[in-house]
């Protein structure tokens, strides 16, 4: 029972136990028996940026999203989106978390993509992203509140900084 996506499926595991080590050796071992299956290689690069690895991971996550953008509901390319911002590649971590908001409306997409816009002067992109991750939180489910809790809170707090600096400006 030495298959491919039995090592990857030991890896997901291992990597949402956050043992990451030991997901990386069964993320290797499953690619060294298919190293073409984008749903080995889309996790095992995940994982890659978790350890802080994002010029390999960036290698895994372009081939993936080259063959599907839309790759496990856009998760790919939010993970290749970190890789390019680990990277110090913002203006592609931006492109990147465009592409993911065409289709998907996550909240960590949304901020991070705040941040990149607010460091680059587009205060206004930045306010119409931060606006959407609140209104969002009135009509979510209570399971994507919690899990986007952070994110609804960091949004606030960036709105609050934007608001400020536009009234700065005013000002002056």
């Amino acid at each position: 029972l030495d298959k491919a996506h039995h090592h990857a499926e030991l890896g997901d595991i291992y990597q949402k136990q956050g043992k990451l080590d030991k997901a990386i050796e069964c993320y290797e071992t499953a690619c060294e028996r298919d190293s073409e299956d984008i749903d080995i290689l889309g996790p095992y690069g995940q994982c890659l940026i978790k350890l802080k690895q994002p010029e390999k991971a960036v290698t895994l996550l372009e081939k993936v999203v080259a063959e599907n953008p839309k790759h496990d509901y856009g998760s790919t390319m939010m993970a290749l989106a970190q890789a390019y911002a680990q990277l110090d590649a913002t203006d592609k971590a931006r492109v990147a978390l465009e592409k993911v908001l065409e289709t998907q409306t996550y909240a960590e997409a949304r901020g991070t993509l705040a941040e990149i816009y607010k460091k680059q002067g587009m205060f206004e992109e930045a306010r119409h992203q931060l606006q959407e991750v609140v209104e969002d939180e009135k009509h979510a489910p209570s399971f994507v509140q919690k899990k986007d809790k952070v994110w609804t809170r960091k949004a606030r707090q960036l709105l609050d900084q934007i608001w400020s600096s536009l009234k700065r400006v005013e000002i002056l």
